[in-house]
């Protein structure tokens, strides 16, 4: 017997269905039609071979499984939610590592207002810093950003 897997939004319906008490009231909420609600109630029950819901007349009540079940729905959707948060902080720019190579000068006069105000706006950003006499401004080099001072005398290769 093959398992169909379940779906976010089927533990969305089923979750506004037991909390309205009603498929119409979960319906509208989820700005679906009655019968997709329904539907999806339905496939949850078919997965797992047991009913969800206890329905009395228009009234929908959760049945012993039902209660079960909604608590691992709603931990479930709060790891959804919180995984697309996580994902957001990448691509908001909120998460993430930047390589900066520079001379000592620019490292000890020119950036510590810059990378102050760089960790105050982007608190979880990874600041790698790497300085010396003579920063690598080569191709081989992996820098995110690099600040040499003026004037920058660079050898091309022929």
């Amino acid at each position: 017997m093959v398992m169909r897997s379940i779906s976010l939004d089927q533990l969305k319906a089923f979750i506004e269905v037991a909390e309205r008490g009603s498929f119409t009231a979960a319906a509208k909420a989820l700005n679906l039609s009655q019968p997709a609600v329904t539907h999806q109630v339905h496939e949850l029950e078919q997965r797992f071979g047991v009913s969800l819901l206890e329905r009395l007349g228009k009234r929908a009540y959760l049945t012993q499984p039902g209660e079960r079940l909604i608590e691992h729905a709603r931990h479930l959707l709060d790891e959804d939610a919180r995984t697309g948060e996580a994902m957001r902080r990448f691509s908001d720019g909120w998460l993430g590592r930047v390589r900066i190579g520079t001379s000592m000068t620019v490292l000890m006069y020119a950036l510590p207002p810059l990378l102050c105000q760089l960790k105050t706006d982007y608190p979880s950003l990874e600041i790698n810093l790497k300085g010396g006499l003579r920063c690598d401004c080569s191709r081989k080099a992996r820098w995110t950003l690099g600040f040499v001072p003026c004037p920058l005398q660079i050898q091309r290769s022929r």
